[in-house]
């Protein structure tokens, strides 16, 4: 789930800060005397292509971010979507794995803030983010991500009427599919005072949210969520989000954290960050996905099958190829990222 935007000044600020917190961070565990954690060592990952630093928009662009299926209601919502999305326990463990899975969690997500003005395939409507959402099924994926988007001027929104329209249509069309929509702050409230009663409105809310923790009202939001029964992914930009995190009082109560690189467009020092939050969150216990942003988000999520963790695809995090062309579709995207996970296990 992406942040408001922001000038390239700040992104810049940003990711010097990050590279600081990064190195202080791997200092610090030198000099721990415990093992390091499987696959989050120092070792870098090979990059793919030229950096995406200093690419024209949208490659690094900084724009807004991306089940009850069985309809078993003895069930809490977070039990149910665990059945479903890992068929596995709930539970993970301090390597970032769901217990029970030798092969990671895929999520596809579809389209953030992205039209079909920057990339043809984006689904907008809600025929397409359904037929979207099937096809990404199909080809692998365990979880859709995506911004529901009003019909009139496809604007993003939380209002109920339009946002439980395209949750329920998708759920309807794959029940075994994990849903997760965003709350990123810039999205349209449809009326409502905030997003925590934005949210309570949702008579069909998706599996699990997105919620960023860089966000002023994180922790309110995250009470709300729970209270509503809605699942929690923690949106972690930065080692300082991470700490945050930590201190939530639902914590250890996330579905998963959500190890988002989207301000390093550096392959290195997108996939070193994502590597230091990772270790900084693995004593919550709780599943992490890695994803990035434009062409570095590859780099991210190879480093992350390697690791062993779950990883996101689709054209909210990368419009753009592993050789700088046109990125494909969400589903190839899928398929691609699945035929790598299985050769990576298989070696």
């Amino acid at each position: 789930m992406r942040p408001s935007r922001l000038l390239v000044g700040d992104v810049a600020l940003h990711v010097e800060r990050e590279r600081i917190a990064v190195r202080q961070h791997a200092a610090e565990r030198e000099e721990d005397a415990g093992h390091p954690e499987p696959g989050v060592g120092t070792a870098g990952v090979a990059a793919h292509g030229p950096s995406a630093r200093g690419t024209p928009a949208p490659s690094a662009r900084s724009a807004p971010r991306g089940v009850a299926h069985g309809r078993d209601l003895s069930r809490s919502r977070g039990e149910r979507v665990c059945v479903v999305a890992h068929r596995a326990s709930c539970g993970g463990d301090r390597s970032g794995r769901v217990r029970g899975r030798t092969t990671p969690v895929i999520q596809c997500a579809m389209n953030g803030s992205w039209t079909r003005d920057h990339h043809p395939e984006v689904p907008v409507s809600l025929e397409q983010v359904v037929a979207d959402a099937v096809a990404c099924h199909a080809a692998g994926a365990a979880s859709v991500h995506f911004h529901p988007r009003r019909a009139d001027d496809g604007r993003e929104t939380l209002a109920a009427a339009t946002h439980d329209a395209v949750v329920a249509a998708v759920r309807a069309a794959a029940p075994d599919l994990e849903i997760s929509c965003s709350t990123q702050e810039d999205i349209d409230l449809g009326g409502a005072a905030d997003r925590a009663a934005a949210i309570r409105a949702w008579t069909s809310p998706p599996d699990v949210v997105s919620l960023n923790l860089e966000q002023d009202d994180a922790l309110t939001l995250g009470a709300a969520l729970l209270e509503r029964g809605v699942g929690i992914e923690a949106g972690i930009f930065t080692l300082k989000d991470a700490e945050r995190l930590l201190g939530a009082p639902w914590a250890g109560d996330v579905r998963r954290v959500l190890v988002e690189v989207i301000y390093a467009h550096e392959p290195d020092d997108a996939v070193a960050l994502a590597r230091a939050i990772d270790a900084r969150t693995a004593e919550l216990g709780r599943p992490r996905l890695w994803h990035g942003d434009g062409r570095a988000s590859w780099a991210v999520v190879d480093a992350g099958i390697a690791a062993g963790r779950d990883v996101r695809v689709g054209l909210e995090d990368a419009i753009v190829a592993r050789d700088g062309g046109r990125a494909p579709g969400n589903a190839a995207q899928v398929r691609d990222t699945v035929a790598r996970a299985a050769a990576a296990h298989a070696g």
